[in-house]
């Protein structure tokens, strides 16, 4: 399971490079239509086509993976603050399994319109050109996947903390009786 464990985190990482990637060429694209449309009256033709039907939906999707590897959407202890590392591990566990249902129907169907779309080769109608946009519905089934391989890898590892105390990838975490 380390070498799962190992493979995910790095497609995740990928997702994230991507969706860096994209914030990158975006921040270029808005900066210079900014630029030329203020500087020169010429601006970039088709920004506001390409951020909302590219950059800002791989930006949101692509990095799904890696937020949840490094452990980034939000979590509340309220309740269990006090609850011992096992215990935790369980209600990660169950939470892991939940959320992967929801991604994995979520991947599921839109990656279903994702086909659908590519076989029409669906397009946006812009002022001087047909925008293809196809591509970008691939972002969100990609994205939930990638998120989704993760959970696999939380979930196995909140088991094992749960069964025996002991992290199975970070070996240095045991059994903390609160």
């Amino acid at each position: 399971m380390k070498v799962f464990e190992k493979v995910a985190g790095w497609l995740c990482i990928a997702g994230g490079i991507l969706g860096g990637l994209a914030m990158f060429a975006m921040m270029v694209q808005v900066g210079l239509d900014v630029t030329l449309k203020y500087l020169f009256n010429q601006p970039v033709r088709y920004t506001l086509e390409m951020v909302s039907s590219y950059y800002m939906v791989a930006l949101v999707f692509l990095p799904l993976g890696l937020v949840t590897r490094d452990g980034g959407h939000v979590i509340v202890e309220l309740f269990t603050a006090g609850f011992k590392t096992t215990t935790i591990a369980l209600i990660d566990a169950i939470g892991g399994i939940l959320a992967l249902a929801y991604v994995t129907t979520m991947s599921y169907r839109s990656f279903e319109v994702a086909m659908k779309k590519t076989a029409i080769r669906e397009s946006w109608e812009a002022a001087t050109l047909d925008l293809q946009v196809w591509p970008a519905r691939w972002f969100l089934p990609i994205g939930c996947a990638l998120m989704g391989l993760y959970l696999i890898v939380l979930i196995w590892r909140n088991l094992v903390i749960y069964r025996t105390g002991r992290d199975p990838i970070n070996s240095d975490v045991t059994e903390s009786a609160v």
